[in-house]
């Protein structure tokens, strides 16, 4: 391409462009499938809810009885709520209760319950309140919502299930160094984007 082509081409090529939103939705495929994707697509919730999930598996049984019916509810309350409290910036909290139950992950010792509860409700919380669906009302919105809610509780779950029954000592290895890399993509993604 010739230097005095790329203006032209670089003017085209904004205009036609999409508009980017902050949680993309998947065309075509309904608002309840694009709320259960929705926690799978956006790097900040996964990482945070798949990092929930591992310390739960890891600490056992006993720390999920609460921490999952208490995440549960936390989510469901925070994301009918999000409609009156949307445009928090979030992005910071989520990545940093990712970061914190990635080092717990990482760290593999025995935590007392009331920590695993209160982080599980934390980032409920958390991704509830942020995951507001622009432009929908009525019952779009809460067919979106209830996607959102059983997408975030099959990915703490999903992942409490791996960590619980992977019980070999390189197995167990394996969980604290996805929970060290899912607190360094935390941490690098905050710095990424404080830097800006």
């Amino acid at each position: 391409m010739t230097p005095g082509a790329r203006g032209p081409v670089a003017c085209v090529l904004a205009v036609a462009a999409a508009p980017a939103f902050a949680h993309a939705t998947v065309e075509g495929i309904g608002n309840f499938y694009n709320g259960l994707l929705h926690p799978f697509v956006v790097l900040p919730h996964a990482l945070a809810l798949i990092a929930l999930g591992l310390l739960l598996g890891q600490q056992g049984v006993g720390h999920a009885r609460r921490a999952l019916p208490a995440f549960g509810l936390a989510a469901a309350v925070s994301l009918l709520v999000s409609a009156w409290v949307s445009g928090l910036p979030l992005g910071v909290a989520i990545l940093s209760a990712g970061t914190v139950a990635g080092l717990l992950v990482a760290a593999a010792t025995p935590l007392p319950r009331f920590l695993t509860l209160g982080l599980a409700t934390a980032t409920a919380i958390f991704i509830g309140l942020d995951s507001n669906p622009d432009g929908l009302g009525g019952v779009a919105r809460l067919t979106l919502l209830s996607g959102v809610w059983l997408g975030t509780g099959f990915a703490v779950l999903g992942c409490f299930g791996i960590a619980e029954t992977l019980r070999r000592g390189w197995q167990r290895i394996g969980i604290r160094i996805a929970g060290s890399w899912i607190a360094a993509v935390s941490i690098m993604v905050v710095s990424v984007d404080a830097g800006r």
